[in-house]
């Protein structure tokens, strides 16, 4: 294979038109066409999120041979997922030889890609694979397999209709309605609740005096300033990182004692847990969700020394706030140490957990079983972070406290971080996305046809083998 770009590409992609040829027994487009009285169209499945979690489940979907979906995603193209926009850090934290999107098709594996674009030698040199490399294999990902992605498009709402779900959607300003069998909530971190904001700084300083490490930042403006980052995890030090680059001074101020460099994820990075994780007990899921998730992800050597190498970045362990005060100039940050005078904030505080605070499911808040519902921890470990993640059912479906009041829930699937104490990790990251595939589609495919067996059962009784020549009589 040529390895010049453009040419190594197109041989890419004929030998994975051909790996689909060969996988393509059974064929048939299966999955009943719904009608509404109203004449709307009628989706077999919405996919919300059109970033690294909701193309794979679209592909997913075509492996399965269910047809009629969409996928839908309020930023514009090239901008879906954090990769483009809040994702800092310049190189992916997985191993570039992790398995995620393909889905079970070699050739769809990234470094088939990054061969075919930049060569072999490119790829052995390569230690982690540039985050803009990534969204190009995403963006590639996407219109070489032909994903029905609507871009532009905001979920702000999720009601029953005749045995159907029927979505509110906001595009260009104006709402309308879409309506399906069965919607996937595939949006990552973000999905699970929002930006983790400590109110000890929200109720003290107004939303312009400080940044989350996931909003839009203008870097180029923090030049000369004097900013505090607030944690040291991961997204934290890209962020300060990101700041000092731009011409800032930074204090990093956490209430960690230690600097952690092991992630406490790699711990579960196994196929055993990774498949059977929703089959422990209510008990066990919680440990391993408080174990791992009550530990900030830390940044990789790269992301540490990329902050540690400017003399204007200080950190500050073992700082706990205890205050925020502000006037016109500066931010004062009162440690139970020592005080800091600071320009901006930046709060890499990470992402909360609460299925009852996504605008998708107002005024369904109240119905939707959560952890605090059924599940009480032994005394000593508790974990409030935790109390109102959705306590999924074992296909990621959402529960209902009670059924008959919420039927649709069941067929609404919680398929971002927010999934982690029921299903464990395998939706958000690189490392568990086949995982969780494995889970989610076949349970998609095996709902949509339960659904409908009865119609299936009539279409085999009354069908007749074309392929028996006229004249032959049955024996």
């Amino acid at each position: 294979m040529s390895h010049d770009g453009k040419v190594g590409l197109r041989e890419l992609e004929a030998l994975i038109r051909q790996d689909l040829e060969d996988l393509a027994y059974p064929s048939r487009q299966w999955v009943i066409p719904k009608a509404h009285i109203s004449g709307q169209h009628v989706w077999n499945v919405v996919i919300l999120g059109g970033g690294m979690s909701g193309l794979a489940v679209g592909f997913g979907l075509v492996q399965e041979r269910v047809n009629n979906f969409l996928i839908v995603d309020r930023s514009e193209p090239g901008k879906e997922g954090p990769w483009m926009t809040y994702a800092r850090m310049r190189a992916l934290r997985t191993d570039k030889m992790q398995s995620s999107i393909d889905c079970g098709i070699p050739s769809l594996h990234f470094n088939k890609y990054y061969i075919a674009r930049f060569g072999y030698e490119a790829w052995t040199a390569m230690s982690r694979c540039p985050t803009s490399v990534w969204m190009d294999y995403l963006n590639w990902y996407r219109n070489f397999l032909g994903l029905p992605v609507r871009n532009g498009i905001e979920i702000i709402g999720v009601e029953p209709d005749t045995g159907l779900i029927r979505l509110k959607a906001l595009q260009n300003g104006r709402t309308n309605s879409i309506l399906c069998r069965k919607l996937i909530v595939a949006t990552g971190y973000d999905g699970a609740g929002g930006p983790d904001i400590p109110l000890i700084v929200s109720e003290a300083l107004p939303r312009e005096r400080y940044f989350h490490s996931t909003d839009v930042i203008d870097f180029k403006k923090l030049k000369d300033k004097k900013i505090g980052v607030i944690g040291c995890g991961a997204s934290a030090f890209d962020n300060a990182a990101a700041a000092l680059e731009a011409g800032a001074k930074v204090q990093m101020i956490a209430r960690t004692s230690t600097l952690k460099l092991r992630k406490m994820i790699r711990t579960v990075e196994y196929s055993g847990l990774k498949n059977n994780f929703r089959e422990m007990s209510d008990l066990l899921r919680w440990r391993f969700a408080r174990h791992i998730m009550g530990d900030s992800n830390p940044p990789p050597p790269e992301s540490g020394e990329r902050a540690m190498a400017f003399s204007g970045f200080s950190l500050h362990l073992s700082r706990h706030m205890q205050a925020v005060k502000s006037d016109k100039i500066h931010i004062c940050v009162e440690t139970n140490r020592e005080h800091f005078l600071l320009d901006h904030l930046i709060l890499g505080t990470g992402f909360y957990i609460d299925v009852t605070a996504r605008q998708e499911f107002s005024g369904w808040e109240n119905e939707i079983l959560l952890w605090q519902d059924a599940f009480t921890p032994p005394q000593g470990e508790e974990h409030p972070p935790f109390d109102k993640a959705a306590f999924l059912g074992p296909a990621f479906e959402l529960a209902a406290k009670d059924p008959e009041r919420a039927p649709h829930l069941r067929h609404i699937y919680d398929f971002s971080w927010g999934a982690w104490p029921s299903m464990g990790p395998i939706t958000a990251g690189v490392s568990g996305m086949p995982f969780g595939l494995r889970r989610l589609l076949p349970a998609i495919s095996r709902s949509l046809f339960v659904e409908d067996a009865e119609h299936y059962w009539d279409d085999a009784r009354d069908w007749t083998d074309a392929e028996l020549r006229s004249g032959v009589r049955n024996r």
